[in-house]
Order: structure tokens, then sequence, then C-alpha cells
């Protein structure tokens, strides 16, 4: 039984009538011996009729609705309509796919390419996975891969066979295998997709950064109702972590076995809110697990399990504050388990709408400029805690409020005023007035 072999849908252009040449969605496409080439120099199909192209890349095209899969090249006058066809082609380290606006009803498999996958825009261009699978697994040794600007939703996740807990990554399921693979997520949206862990994403030894995205409405019968982080350390920054539901599961969040020696997990400028976690918690530090938590907020528990974690929380917005923390074999304020502070604080996070969704910081918000002092936002200033910080143009030093000001989109300067004092002051030097 040698290598290469594959257990797939070959996907024939009209099997009903006897046309059993390869859509070009079909992962029989560039499945041969890398050594072996079809006559149009493209590594070997399988099958009787190998799907031949006079186009080579490097950026591969696709659009729901001007594409096809059965005559077209990938081109830009000729895009593929599934995104899986676009990666069948994709063979040469660095191509790219470009997807046009649209719903796209598949599951995408990598299959080993190292490439990046870009959509239109994040609201509009859709990935759906119909509850057939993980919406994208990436599986197959890939080492530098970014998926930018997808909605990634009705992932059922992908069956393993290393432990009971057999079905991972509802939405993104990642198992590179090897820390050094990078797994870049930015711009995305996670949701609606269930798994009994994972039911968001799962990194098995895998790592990378997860950015600028949402993670929402996932639903988990065990654990990790937005994601599990099992090896490796893919990093999380400005991301939003919300309505995620726990039935009878343990976390939100969980962290576990990345290597203290070298690997460090960096939970950044994440908010955690209105998850449904009944008794489970927010986010979970398991076993030998290296992990920073900066500029973030939660709205409920966090849990910290073995003595070899080595976890930091600082400049962060914790209700209940380090009272709250749950150990198992941890010495909290330990620096060779678990370090708490500085700039942690306990407020109410003052976001613009709760009820409706949007965890945009309110002026009057404690969180701002709450940060570390060496750390700084996009518009220079010292960094707010949580996924979406208050970026002001205006720098002061005299800051402004009246009674007809706001604190959702004003500035503080004398033409834009803020509504409340505490604007003000959070947006303050100490030479300001």
């Amino acid at each position: 039984w040698g290598s290469g072999n594959i257990d797939v849908d070959p996907m024939f252009v009209d099997t009903a009538n006897g046309n059993y040449h390869l859509l070009a969605s079909s992962q029989c496409i560039n499945a041969g011996h890398p050594d072996s080439t079809d006559s149009d120099g493209t590594i070997a199909d399988m099958g009787a009729y190998p799907f031949l192209n006079s186009y080579s890349g490097p950026t591969w095209y696709v659009s729901a609705t001007d594409g096809n899969d059965t005559t077209a090249t990938g081109a830009s006058a000729a895009p593929f309509k599934s995104i899986q066809s676009a990666i069948n082609f994709a063979t040469t380290t660095g191509d790219s796919v470009t997807v046009a606006v649209g719903t796209y009803v598949e599951n995408i498999d990598f299959r080993g390419r190292n490439i990046k996958v870009v959509g239109a825009d994040r609201e509009t261009t859709i990935i759906d996975g119909d509850s057939s699978g993980s919406v994208v697994r990436i599986d197959n040794s890939e080492s530098n891969i970014l998926i930018k600007n997808f909605t990634l939703t009705n992932g059922s996740g992908t069956p393993t066979n290393d432990e009971v807990e057999t079905i991972r990554g509802g939405a993104i399921y990642v198992a590179t295998n090897n820390t050094s693979d990078v797994v870049n997520l930015d711009s995305i949206i996670i949701q609606n997709s269930t798994a009994v862990v994972g039911a968001g994403f799962y990194y098995l030894t895998s790592s990378g950064k997860i950015s600028n995205t949402i993670i929402r409405n996932n639903t988990t019968t065990l654990e990790a109702g937005a994601g599990f982080i099992n090896g490796g350390a893919p990093d999380l920054e400005n991301v939003l972590i919300t309505n995620n539901t726990l039935l009878d599961g343990r976390n939100v969040l969980r962290i576990d076995s990345t290597n203290p020696s070298s690997d460090t997990v960096v939970v950044n400028k994440t908010t955690f809110v209105n998850n449904n976690i009944g008794t489970g918690y927010l986010l979970e530090i398991e076993y030998g697990s290296n992990v920073k938590v900066i500029h973030s907020t939660f709205d409920d528990r966090l849990s910290i399990h073995s003595a070899s974690v080595s976890a930091k929380i600082m400049y962060s917005n914790v209700p209940g504050g380090i009272d709250s923390l749950y150990s198992e074999g941890v010495l909290v304020g330990d620096s060779a388990y678990v370090t708490w502070g500085p700039g942690n604080i306990d407020v109410d996070p003052m976001f613009v709408d709760t009820a409706n969704g949007n965890y945009h910081l309110l002026a009057s918000s404690q969180l701002i400029n709450a940060g570390d002092p060496d750390s700084t936002d996009s518009d220079g200033s010292r960094a707010d805690m949580g996924a979406y910080p208050y970026l002001n143009s205006y720098s002061g030093p005299t800051w402004y409020i009246t009674e007809s000001g706001n604190d959702t989109t004003a500035t503080g300067a004398s033409g834009d005023p803020f509504r409340s004092i505490q604007a003000g002051i959070n947006f303050s030097s100490d030479d300001d007035s």
C-alpha cells in the first residue's frame, strides 16, 4: 500500500450520462505521483481523463456567479466556480486564490498547498460547510497558509481516531503536526458550527495567528465552544468570542499542551462576552501550557490546571479579579506557575450596544488607554483592552465635554466633544486638561 492513495468522491462531470471527465473541483486533479505529468505539464491526475489546463497561475480566480468547474481555466477571464477547484490547481508555493463575493457550499481541503486564499469581503464571501464536515481542512503537512476575508459557517467537524472525542474543528480543522507550520486566519467570521471538541477551530501542533476575527454562535457537546489549541502556539489578536454555547461542556477556549520552553500562546486584545458557559469556563489553560493573556476583557470565569502551566495575565479586565480565578494544582502569584498583573482591572467594559452585539467601546470605558504603556493601538495611543479599540484622530491637550456631546464617535475636540467627563479623563495624559 504505497503513498498518495486517497478516498474521495472523484467528482465526474456527468456520471448519469457516462461523462467521466473530472470536474475542476475533483481532488483527483494533480494528485498523482509528483514526478509524473499529464500532457499539459502538470502533476498527473488520477483516472482516464485528466483535466488539461492552459493556464498556470500564480493567481487563481473563483466566482460563484460567472465561474464553472467544467471548462474553466482559473484565469481572471475564466474563473472556477468552486474554491476547491482553485486549490487543486494552485500547486506552487506562494500561489494565491482570489474569491469573488458569493456563497460557496463546499468543504475545502488544502491538500498540502502552501498558498493564500482570500475572499472579497468577510461579510459577503461565505463558505458554507452544509453540516458535512469541517468547512476548512488543513492536515497534509502544509507549512505556510493565509485564509482571509471569509465567513466560515455550518461546519460539523472532522472525525479523528486518536481519542474518544473524535469530532473536532467544526469550522476549521488544522493538524499539520509541526509547531513551525503556520496557518494564519485574518478577518474571518467563524459561526454556526458544531463539534465535540473545538466547535469554532481546532489547531493540533500548529502555529500561526488568528486576527481581526469574530467567533460566534458555535456549539460544543464537550469542550472548546470557540476553539481548542492542542499543541503549537497560534496567537489571538483583535478577536471577538461571543454567543458560543457549551452543552454540558467545559470551556469556550482551551489551550493545552504547548511547550513552555519555547512556544507561547498570546491572547491579545480579545473580548469574551455573552457566551453560554453553564458551569464551564471562558478560558481554560491546561497541562504544560505557556500562555500570555494581555489587553483582553472577560465577563465570566477563567480556569488554570496543573503546576506545569506557565501563565501570565496582565493589563486585562477580569471580573472578580484574582479571587475569581479557579486553579487546580496551581499556585497563583508564583512566577513559576501563574503571574497576576500588572495592570489588571475589574470594571464594566462599557460597550456601545451589548443587546445588539456591538462590542466597540464607548469613550467612557475605562478599558481605553488601560493597556501596557509600551503598547499602542493603530492611532498611536496607548493600547486599549478588548477586540475593538476606540481609535481617535484628536490628541489633546485639551479635552472637551458638553451635555450635547457623545461617547460613541466623538473625538473630544472642541468641535466634537464627549458626553461624559470620564471619557475626557480616559483620553487625557498627565499634562492634559
